[in-house]
């Protein structure tokens, strides 16, 4: 019987292809997904039901074939102490108290760390260090000149903050802010510049893994960085890639006709 492994959750969500507009179930989805070089699961972070839609997917395509986890919830500079817990016996109290993690961090994501290491699976720490990207929000791009040496291999290259730019993310990013944001001129562009710091950050090390090893990579993010051609799903086909996205929130949210936009998948939860 084709069922996902959280049965009691059967009625919690719908899969939807957006090409077809075609109703899936999660063995459906898994299948369409396994040839996939690059997954981008883009998520609202307090959905409860898209977590558990998440870890799922995750765990049925690992069964299949190897495959690397990647996490927009763990920062570069923490990658040392997550191998070290996947791969070389650190306990999960001593990874989860050795750095700080996002409020939620253990019920929501650590379970598909835990799905990695069980499978000793690489977990990819993919987001800049925040500390440094708050210091580009704070300043601009001459933050980058008070950076210690070491942090070159955390932070992306300066010059593809432009060069790969979406000029229609940007605009997203002005509607966001609209009427929000009362700082000066500055203030709003530097804001831009750290959110391409997060998006090209993470596109590097997705795309630094996917070329380094030659596994495909199963990557979470906050929906904003994937939906619609976003920040990093428009840099990643920029780099030579062509990422399947996934978008995952509550029924209602958004518009069906609107969908094909979206992402190639949308995950329709239970509304909260």
């Amino acid at each position: 019987m084709n069922l996902p492994l959280f049965a009691e959750e059967v009625n919690s969500y719908q899969i939807i292809e957006t090409k077809t507009g075609k109703e899936l179930l999660l063995d459906d989805l898994v299948e369409k997904l396994s040839n996939s070089d690059i997954i981008l699961f883009g998520e609202e972070h307090d959905d409860e039901v898209g977590h558990r839609v998440s870890r799922d997917l995750f765990s049925r395509l690992v069964s299949k074939s190897k495959r690397i986890l990647s996490l927009e919830m763990l920062e570069r500079d923490q990658q040392t102490i997550t191998d070290e817990f996947i791969f070389y016996g650190l306990s999960e109290s001593q990874f989860l108290n050795s750095t700080v993690h996002w409020k939620n961090f253990k019920d929501d994501y650590f379970p598909l760390v835990k799905i990695a290491r069980d499978n000793k699976l690489k977990v990819v720490c993919a987001n800049p260090p925040r500390r440094f990207v708050n210091q580009v929000a704070k300043s601009g791009i001459i933050a980058y000149k008070s950076f210690p040496p070491h942090t070159r291999i955390w932070m992306p290259e300066p010059s593809l903050l432009s060069t790969f730019q979406s000029t229609e993310y940007l605009e997203r990013l002005r509607e966001l802010l609209g009427a929000h944001s009362h700082g000066s001129l500055n203030s709003t562009e530097n804001f831009f510049l750290a959110q391409s710091v997060w998006d090209q950050g993470m596109a590097d090390a997705i795309s630094w893994q996917r070329y380094s090893t030659g596994l495909p990579i199963f990557h979470l993010n906050g929906r904003f960085h994937s939906d619609r051609e976003g920040g990093l799903t428009f840099r990643l086909r920029k780099m030579g890639h062509n990422p399947l996205v996934l978008s995952s929130f509550p029924k209602g949210k958004e518009n069906p006709e609107e969908f094909a936009k979206i992402a190639d998948f949308v995950i329709l939860t239970k509304s909260r």
